[in-house]
């Protein structure tokens, strides 16, 4: 019983540093993987980003959401030196009045070892969806990265 009682005591001291370094969800191929830090940013509305594959208007592995109650950053390890699509998805409470509000993007590009990424999906006033990706060290956008904004996928169903 006192195992059992030391391992959840541990369990949670684990979880709660995880929580409290911000780091949401691990998208990695083995422990000695390695990965690129994305931080991506709430910019407005109900957003997620996830990893998707050929077919931009899947579901995907989620890697981080926002909310109202959400932080407005999250930090995320993804698996680099091979090609990822990240696609955001973002619902614009009432910009565009009655019509459908979804949008989403998908930025196609190789992270790099140890690099640090940070992605926004936002909305301009012109209705268009745009998702900024850059290397935090230099602002710039990297070399082979490819967006599609304003994917025109099927209305979807909300699984937050």
């Amino acid at each position: 019983m006192e195992i059992l009682v030391r391992s959840i005591a541990v369990l949670a001291l684990l979880t709660a540093g995880l929580a409290a370094s911000g780091c949401a969800y691990y998208h990695v191929e083995g422990r000695d993987a390695p990965v690129a830090t994305f931080r991506f940013d709430y910019a407005l509305g109900l957003s997620q980003y996830s990893i998707v594959g050929e077919n931009a208007c899947e579901k995907g592995a989620r890697l981080a959401k926002f909310g109202p109650f959400d932080s407005s950053i999250k930090n995320v390890k993804v698996a680099s030196g091979k090609p990822v699509r990240i696609k955001a998805r973002t619902y614009f409470h009432g910009r565009w009045g009655s019509e459908p509000n979804w949008c989403e993007s998908v930025a196609e590009f190789t992270p790099l070892p140890d690099r640090s990424y940070r992605a926004r999906h936002y909305q301009p006033e012109d209705r268009q969806c745009v998702l900024k990706l850059e290397e935090e060290i230099n602002g710039a956008a990297p070399p082979d990265l490819v967006i599609r904004d304003n994917l025109p996928c099927p209305p979807i169903t909300v699984s937050w």
